[in-house]
């Protein structure tokens, strides 16, 4: 081998191993070979025995190994890899972590998006429950209102009837009152005999409209019932927009499509990030598997099977169903088809009495509107709750996307929910009066008054004498130093302007009394 070729014959001195220098022929002594030096070091950290002492030769005064031992220890080396017991934990220590720590943080985030999806489903269903309880027959607002323009147009439509039938009543009766004894007593005129007939009819009219909801309540004039029911009709238009508009609002709010889409992305980017680890995984297994060997690595011709594609995490596979949410807010009766009474708009008034006032000729025709409606555009609540206002109920939530529902419902939400004007409102700051900026705004009766008026001194206890407040306003003294002054400055307010007095070291004015008196009071 090419160790043994690079070794002498010759005794030499004996010494450490690692400081043993080899020279070829020719060349300067100081090269040297690291040849034993690297092939001991290999064995060392391939943990192979270290050469023992009878294997050593001398020669040129250097102890080195025989040639038969440095043979034996090369064809160890080439015959079994380096790879240590360590450098191949370390791999599957690296298979742990890419199975822990990787595969780990990819379970984790796919769980996070579930309990995210989770909390936005739970919001869309509260958008629509929200939607469904106004809507709910018998209880909800929108149903009610509903209902309620079918009862009062009832009841408008039987006054016609009604008033119908007492003009014809009226009228007969006027013909036989005012009829002769030729006409009556000699004749039998057709409106006599239709009278009781028509008194009969007139009976059953009045009692089918009192008896109508409201049951027992008689309304001045048909108009009057016309009014009601118009504007119970503009009332259902308005809750109902409102109700379908807030809808659309809270879904779009939440907008549990996009987080669907968002996370689906997410879920298809989780599980190529997992191919990949799993990929990795397989290879460094294949190279465990391979260096924890006794054979050759270089004999070895076993090949991976790591391009397959690996069964992903069931953690991945989340839960993304969610009801669908129907919205009313393109509903024919609230957009094209929308009908409305109106004491302004004669072609939208029209539209609305062909509609809702096809009466026969058995009823009074109605020739007008009475109720001019007006529908909102937008869905803002004209009463927005106070700033820092705090609810004081669960059922606020309902309220706060829909506001038009406030007071519909036995829950006494205009007292608890900010929405309905009620909740707790924090009592303001009380405004500071504010501080005066100048003399010309100090008003009379004001701390101050006399001293920005003249009239007034001062005790100076530096000069030790009394000033006046022209000496405080002069160029050397500034408004605000002044100011600081007005508290010790000898005056008061009179009837009719300042009372000055004239300060000493043993007199000041007492600001809230403007009196000058002793210090010592």
């Amino acid at each position: 081998s090419l160790a043994a070729a690079k070794i002498g014959t010759n005794d030499i001195e004996e010494v450490e191993p690692a400081d043993v220098d080899f020279a070829e022929e020719g060349e300067s002594s100081k090269q040297k070979d690291v040849g034993l030096s690297a092939v001991q070091t290999l064995a060392i950290k391939s943990k192979k025995p270290p050469l023992e002492k009878d294997e050593k030769l001398v020669s040129n005064g250097k102890t080195v190994s025989s040639l038969e031992s440095i043979s034996r220890q090369v064809a160890a080396l080439e015959a079994n890899p380096v790879t240590t017991k360590s450098d191949l934990d370390q791999v599957k220590e690296l298979i742990h972590v890419l199975t822990k720590n990787f595969e780990g943080e990819l379970k984790n985030e796919s769980q996070g998006d579930q309990n995210r999806f989770d909390l936005r489903k739970g919001n869309h269903q509260t958008c629509i429950n929200h939607k469904n309880r106004r809507f709910q027959e018998h209880v909800g607002d929108v149903w009610r209102a509903a209902a309620a323009i079918d009862t009062k147009a009832d009841k408008h439509k039987k006054c016609r009837k009604f008033q119908k039938t007492l003009q014809r009543l009226t009228t007969q009766s006027a013909k036989v009152g005012d009829g002769t004894w030729d006409t009556l007593a000699k004749a039998d005129i057709t409106e006599r005999t239709q009278l009781c007939g028509e008194i009969s009819t007139f009976d059953t009219d009045k009692a089918a409209y009192k008896d109508a909801e409201p049951a027992n309540h008689v309304s001045d004039s048909c108009s009057i019932d016309q009014s009601v029911h118009e504007e119970s009709h503009c009332l259902w238009m308005t809750l109902k927009k409102s109700a379908c508009t807030s809808f659309d609002d809270c879904i779009a709010a939440v907008d549990l499509n996009s987080t669907k889409e968002e996370i689906e992305d997410r879920i298809d980017n989780r599980k190529d990030i997992f191919q990949s680890i799993s990929k990795l995984k397989c290879r460094l297994r294949h190279i465990h598997d391979i260096y924890n060997n006794s054979k050759p690595v270089s004999d070895n011709n076993k090949t991976d099977n790591c391009e397959k594609t690996f069964p992903n995490p069931p953690e991945f596979d989340l839960s993304l169903t969610f009801p669908n949410a129907v919205p009313c807010s393109g509903d024919h009766d609230i957009t094209t088809g929308v009908l409305y009474p109106s004491t302004l708009d004669a072609a939208a008034c029209a539209s609305w009495r062909q509609a809702k006032y096809d009466f026969s000729s058995l009823h009074v025709q109605v020739q007008n509107c009475q109720f001019d409606c007006t529908i909102p555009d937008d869905n803002v609540n004209p009463n927005p709750p106070q700033p820092g206002c705090l609810d004081l109920d669960g059922i606020c939530e309902f309220y706060t996307q829909h506001w038009t529902a406030c007071g519909k419902y036995s829950d006494d939400a205009q007292t608890k929910c900010c929405a309905c004007g009620g909740g707790q409102t924090p009592t303001p700051e009380p405004t500071p009066a504010p501080t005066p900026s100048d003399c010309n705004t100090w008003s009379y009766g004001t701390k101050g008054y006399c001293a920005c008026h003249g009239g007034c001194t001062a005790w100076d206890w530096e000069c030790n004498r009394a000033v006046t407040d022209q000496f405080m306003l002069n160029a050397q003294h500034t408004k605000a130093a002044y100011r600081q002054w007005i508290p010790q400055h000898a005056c008061n307010p009179g009837q009719h302007g300042c009372a000055p007095c004239t300060a000493t070291a043993d007199w000041v004015c007492n600001p809230d009394i403007y009196v000058c008196q002793p210090t010592a009071a």
